[in-house]
């Protein structure tokens, strides 16, 4: 049995988000992993099953270098969707972009049942939490949210994401992973 799995067996996961996959600059520690499920071309106007695509995941979890790979596929799909911006979506906030990316987006790269649920709460106006209760690993979604804040903070501003210390993440055994997003002020 995978170490990650769909919430539902019908989940579906868009291709454009799936190029992830061979378009992360560890794409060679990968590779033999993606031919094994036979991932390793990707139709970005496709639709892939989440249980595929977590199939993966778990084989990457079993590797030695699996969380700098996972944070590698997240940024990879953070920068294709920063690459696909309108220029009126590049000039979003970062709390707007996040809370549109939880409140729909993230919805929106999956269909035929559920993928979980993310929320965006706000500490401050440079302090922002991410709940997620997702079938990825828990650093896929560290780099994807990495990658998003890097392009849309302010210009000159420093930032950190790091996980909540608090809370046990869904990695390891947390029913919620909790990332904290801190922008220079």
């Amino acid at each position: 049995m995978p170490h990650y799995q769909s919430f539902d067996p019908n989940t579906e996961f868009t291709g454009q988000a799936t190029l992830a996959f061979i378009k992360n600059i560890n794409h060679r520690e990968i590779e033999s992993i993606l031919k094994k499920h036979h991932l390793d071309t990707i139709d970005p106007s496709s639709w892939y099953k989440v249980q595929d695509i977590l199939d993966v995941m778990s084989d990457i979890s079993n590797e030695d270098d699996s969380s700098a790979n996972f944070v590698s596929i997240g940024m990879a799909a953070g920068q294709l969707a920063v690459d696909r911006m309108t220029p009126e979506q590049r000039a979003t906030t970062v709390e707007s972009w996040l809370s549109a990316y939880a409140d729909s987006m993230y919805d929106a790269r999956h269909r035929g049942g559920g993928a979980g649920k993310l929320t965006l709460t706000k500490e401050s106006d440079q302090h922002l939490i991410i709940h997620m209760n997702s079938p990825y690993p828990d650093d896929i979604m560290y780099g994807l949210f990495y990658a998003f804040v890097r392009a849309l903070r302010p210009p000159g501003k420093g930032f950190v994401l790091r996980y909540d210390e608090e809370s046990p993440r869904r990695d390891l055994g947390g029913s919620v992973t909790l990332i904290h997003v801190q922008i220079d002020p």
